[in-house]
Parts: C-alpha cells; structure tokens; sequence
C-alpha cells in the first residue's frame, strides 16, 4: 500500500510513497492494511499504520527510508518531543524513538489504549480515552509530569495550551505552562 500525495488545490495526484515500481518491489511497499497516523518532521514523514508498524518516508526521494519500528497493537498516533518520535498504540505502550538514527529510545505505557498524543515543551501527552483521564510525561527523564485531571479522545498542543476533545461533545483547555 502506498501513501498517496494530492496537490490541495487540484486534486490531483502528485506521487505516491512506497508506490511497488513493478510486482517484485517489495521493498518499496508501504503499510499492510490502513495508515493511521502521520507526522511530518522536516523532509521526513513519519507514519503508523494497521499493521503495528511505524515507517519513515523521505519526501525528497519520494521513497521509504525505512521501517523503524513495531508495535503490539495498531498504531494510534504519532508526535515529536524535541529530538525523540513518539508513537503510541491501542495497547496503551508509547515507544520512543531517536528522531536522528531512528533507533528505539525507551517505552513509556498508559493503559488501557492510546488515542492521541500532543506535545508542551518537553512534555508529552496521552489522551487514553475510555473515561481515562490524560497522563504526561517528561520525554528526556520518563518521569510523570503534571496532565490535566480529565478524560479525553483527542488532543491539540497550541503554544502552552493543551485543548482536550472530550467524551461528552465538549472542549477543554488546558494551560500546560
């Protein structure tokens, strides 16, 4: 499966990322199955996908530099802390990555699953869904960091506010400061 670019205003097809150039191309085939999440950093292009796995792409190229990594479970959502990827998963693991050699870097968890990650500085945070309430952490020592006492599904890091997209329909903010 490839990851597919449009130009936004047209609609039409740029390329294609991981696009096989004939059927014994496997090396440049993308995901098995759907593509999650991304996560653009610099001419990198992070994605996870259904296959529990995370990959690299390099858009200069138009091609994949690698897989990086694998997970337990489907892949949920991606985010960079400073010099670390952080890639989350439906089993609530988070694993961390060096953005440079892209070499695993450490785990953290958060169970029961993962729904979004945003980051504040060098805090990185979890929303865990299911009426869990949002755990942090301090990327560069693992330690828990001060999150927000609520539950939520999805997360936006905008400055120092955390805005937190809530079960019930509604938004929370949060300063992160």
């Amino acid at each position: 499966h490839a990851i597919r670019v449009y130009d936004a205003q047209t609609h039409k097809l740029l390329y294609a990322l991981g696009a096989p150039a004939g059927p014994l191309d496997v090396a440049r085939e993308g995901h098995v199955g759907c593509v999650t999440c991304l996560k653009l950093c610099g001419r990198r292009l992070f994605s996870g996908g259904g296959d529990r796995t995370l990959r690299a792409w390099d858009l200069k190229d138009r091609g994949p530099l690698r897989k990086v990594g694998e997970h337990g479970a489907i892949v949920t959502a991606l985010a960079v802390a400073g010099a670390t990827l952080c890639s989350a998963d439906a089993d609530g693991f988070v694993g961390l990555w060096d953005l440079e050699t892209l070499e695993a870097a450490g785990e953290l968890e958060a169970k029961p699953s993962i729904y979004a990650l945003a980051v504040v500085g060098p805090v990185l945070f979890a929303a865990r869904g299911d009426g869990e309430a949002v755990v942090a952490w301090d990327v560069s020592t693992k330690a828990r960091a001060d999150a927000p006492p609520y539950a939520a599904e999805s997360l936006l890091a905008v400055g120092k506010k955390l805005y937190l997209g809530r079960d019930d329909g509604s938004i929370s903010v949060w300063d992160a400061a």
